[in-house]
Formats: C-alpha cells, structure tokens, sequence
C-alpha cells in the first residue's frame, strides 16, 4: 500500500495563481484530474476532490498526475513525493499506521501558496501563468492573475492551521499579498510556530523582508538560479548576477547570525543549460562548503522543447563527455540529481525530433527579440548546435 502513498494530500494545501488548488506544484491535472476552484479552505480540503487522491493511494494505485515523481524515482532520483515522505516520517506513518482514522488530517498543516503571477523577470523556460511580464510580453489581455479576495480572507483567518508556509510565485519577495501575510503571521504571534520557505529567483532581499523573516521558527529560502552570470542572466532574463551575488553574500552572513535562516539553490536542467552544470556545481558547491544536499539538479519538464529529452543523440554524447569530468563521489551525485541526468541521457532517446527544431527556432526568436546571443551565454551548447 505505502509503495505508491504520498503525505501531501493528507497535510499540504497547495494554492495557484488562478485560486485553483491541487496536492502540490508538480500535480498534474492535465492527465486525469480536473483543477479544483477553491474559495474556503474547509470545503476544498473536505472536498470528493482531495478524498478520491487519497482514496486512490490508500489503494495503492498509482495516478498519472503524479507521473513526474514516478519518472524521477525510475531514475533513482529522489523526487518530490519521497522528499516530502522522507521530512514527516513520524506524519507519514501516523497516516499509513491509521488510514481509517481520517481525523488525523482532518485540517492541512502545510501551504503551498502562489498569490500571484507578479514577477520581475521574464524566464525562458517559463510561461504568462507565472510572469505578468511575460504575459504582457505576448500582449495577454489580462497580464496579472492572483487568488480572489475571499480566498486571501479565508487564508489570513485559517493561519493557525499551518506549520509550515511555502511561498511562490512569481516571485513571492516582490509579491503584495504574499509579503502582506508574512506580516500578518507575525501581527497573529504565531511566527514562532511557523517554518517559512521563500522560493526566490534571488533579485530581492530588502531590509524589511530580512527583519521579517527573523521573527519566524524558520526560514528557508530556495534560489531558483539557473546558470552562473551571463547564462543565468540569459536564461532568466531580466536578472543581473551582479545583484544576485550581493544577495547570496547577504545570506551566507545571515545563517551565520541567525541559524534558523537557511537556503538551498535549484537549477532547471534544460536545453539550455545543460552543458553548465559542471560549473554550476563548482561555485555552489564552494557556496555550501561542499554540502551538495544543498544543491539540487532539477530535470525540466515541460516545456517539451527545453526538455533534455529532446536533444539529438551526438550533443547528449558530449553532454555525457563533460559530466563524466565532474569529480565528486556516488552519493554527491545523487543528492544533487546528477546522476538522474547522466541517466536520462545514456538513454539516447529522442522523444519528438519537432520538439528540438522548436528549441531552436524560439531560441533564435528570443535572442531577437530580447537583444541577446546564446553563443555569448553558452559558448559550449552553441558550438555543438551549429558545429557536427
């Protein structure tokens, strides 16, 4: 029964930008289930939505809008459901030790909270659902998409549910309602109580903020980066490396000061990074003193054009060429991901042959559009695109 069980739908309510709200960020409702709208948090949590996926793993069965987890865990790659099942064990085995007792989660006790699509950059393997810039970029007629205002009362009145917040975006450290209900924690005195993780592209880091964050039990903050200078600046687009560096000096000093302020970085692996790796790997590894926990090799997947599943066979061999110089032991190279990478490529499958050729056509007209050049940003991945 516990083969195929996650914890999240029996602990976490996970909100999106449009108060649409699911298990976590990577369900997929595309596959067999329908989003749910959500205007109270009760009669969503309660709802024959959430029962039947909890019905469904009680059973043991597996659901295919949870298919990313089970391909990473294929891979040997500790994905989303075994990391979440892994940090509440003692959760975890209530829930599988009484699945008749649904009292036990009765209320979530962890949210996943994207209030808005505000964001400051324009990320290339990103979509308007996550950047109003992007949206205003393709001239969507309604640019800003954020949670009704019933539901952001309804999540200021149900705050002593939670024991852990997670904010993203968008980018939540610009984001009003979600730095307003970091305040709004901290008025309700029950900040102490409460783990709070701030998924950041690393752009933003006021004073205000930093004082804020100090007053809870705990602050993590996850750094969406996604190359070293130049790259990281092409792919996210917008960004300046120069601030960014500022702001990782800020944060080392900080959990040096404050040791419950912590943070951790994520790289998307795609089409466009992927010959960086070993150089991502080396500044952050010197970053977190060789702590690769810390890092982590996240394998995009969607949309399919960036996906590295989609390169053509004689770039993986080379890929797999620059990896195989990558110095560090077996277990580093699992909890960073890097092993699910070497992996995916070995495979030398090429899922959509039209999925590549849109890779380089969208990336021809960005560069255009945005004034860019990959041959700057990647030197590597342009010549192996445009010299066999």
């Amino acid at each position: 029964m516990t083969k195929k069980l996650c914890i999240l739908p029996f602990t976490q309510l996970s909100v999106d930008t449009n108060s649409n709200a699911k298990v976590c960020a990577y369900f997929d409702e595309k596959n067999n289930l329908e989003p749910a709208s959500i205007e109270e948090i009760d009669v969503f949590w309660k709802s024959s939505y959430m029962q039947s996926i909890r019905d469904l793993m009680l059973s043991g069965q597996e659901i295919e809008a949870c298919s990313s987890c089970y391909r990473a865990e294929d891979l040997g790659h500790e994905s989303y459901r075994l990391f979440f099942n892994k940090l509440y064990q003692s959760e975890f085995e209530e829930i599988v030790s009484n699945t008749d007792n649904p009292s036990i989660y009765a209320t979530p006790k962890r949210l996943e909270l994207r209030a808005s699509n505000t964001c400051n950059l324009k990320c290339r393997m990103c979509s308007p659902h996550f950047s109003h810039l992007i949206a205003k970029e393709v001239n969507d007629p309604y640019p800003l998409r954020e949670i009704t205002e019933e539901l952001k009362g309804d999540l200021f009145d149900k705050t002593d549910y939670f024991e852990e917040i997670s904010l993203l975006g968008g980018e939540p450290t610009i984001d009003k309602y979600s730095l307003d209900y970091i305040k709004h924690i901290i008025a309700s005195k029950r900040s102490k109580e409460i783990k709070l993780v701030i998924t950041t592209n690393a752009t933003t880091l006021t004073k205000d903020l930093i004082s804020d964050i100090s007053k809870f039990k705990s602050c993590h903050f996850v750094l969406s980066i996604d190359g070293i200078d130049k790259l990281n600046e092409y792919i996210r687009y917008g960004s300046s490396w120069k601030i960014i560096e500022k702001n990782l000096e800020i944060l080392n000093q900080l959990s040096q000061n404050i040791p419950q302020i912590t943070s951790s970085t994520i790289m998307t692996v795609q089409n466009y990074n992927i010959f960086n790796i070993k150089e991502y790997l080396k500044y952050f590894s010197v970053y977190f003193s060789s702590d690769y926990s810390k890092i982590r090799l996240n394998v995009l997947d969607g949309p399919e054009h960036l996906s590295i599943y989609s390169l053509p066979k004689h770039i993986k061999i080379k890929v797999l060429e620059e990896l195989s110089s990558i110095n560090i032991n077996a277990e580093d190279s699992r909890l960073c991901g890097l092993d699910t990478i070497k992996k995916i490529l070995a495979q030398n499958e090429i899922k959509d042959n039209k999925a590549f050729q849109k890779f380089l056509f969208t990336a021809t007209i960005l560069d255009r559009l945005r004034k860019q050049q990959l041959k700057i940003a990647s030197p590597k991945l342009f010549f192996a695109l445009f010299n066999k």
